[in-house]
């Protein structure tokens, strides 16, 4: 008798545990994703299409699209467009952007590798002699939601 009821205490416990873990787990994993809306503006016409590029970290950004988190290409409404990722987990990310105007998927550059299509990335991160850098255009994804701008130049 004093071993079965050993036992049940046992087997409450584990259950009551498992059961207050399960709960507490799903809290924090439901709270560590989120969603990103970016929203692009400066389009001066509808041709050729959005190139977007999520990086998460600074390895490859902005110029090696391989190495992106996620590569978007879009349709231009408009003078803005507005995208969105979901269920990212939570973290530092930086966005780039390319206005490819002639749709022959790639960034078109002059002979000193300066591009001729509009480009732009998170917090108007700009490079003074090349590319901007991912500690300049990154931002915090920390929340359900977060929005951020992209304007193209």
């Amino acid at each position: 008798m004093k071993r079965m009821l050993s036992f049940l205490w046992l087997a409450g416990l584990i259950i009551l545990s498992t059961v207050l873990f399960a709960q507490d787990n799903k809290n924090v994993t439901a709270s560590q994703y989120g969603m990103l809306i970016v929203t692009i503006n400066g389009f001066e016409h509808t041709d050729g299409q959005a190139r977007v590029y999520l990086f998460r970290s600074k390895d490859g950004f902005p110029s090696k699209p391989d190495k992106a988190l996620v590569y978007r290409k879009e349709q231009i409404p408009g003078p803005e467009l507005q995208i969105r990722f979901v269920n990212l987990p939570y973290g530092d990310y930086a966005v780039a952007v390319h206005h490819d105007e002639n749709g022959n998927d790639k960034l078109d550059a002059n002979w000193m590798h300066i591009p001729k299509e509009p480009t732009g990335a998170t917090n108007g991160a700009r490079g003074r002699f090349g590319p901007p850098k991912f500690d300049k255009a990154k931002f915090a994804l920390d929340a359900d939601t977060v929005q951020v701008t992209v304007t193209l130049k």
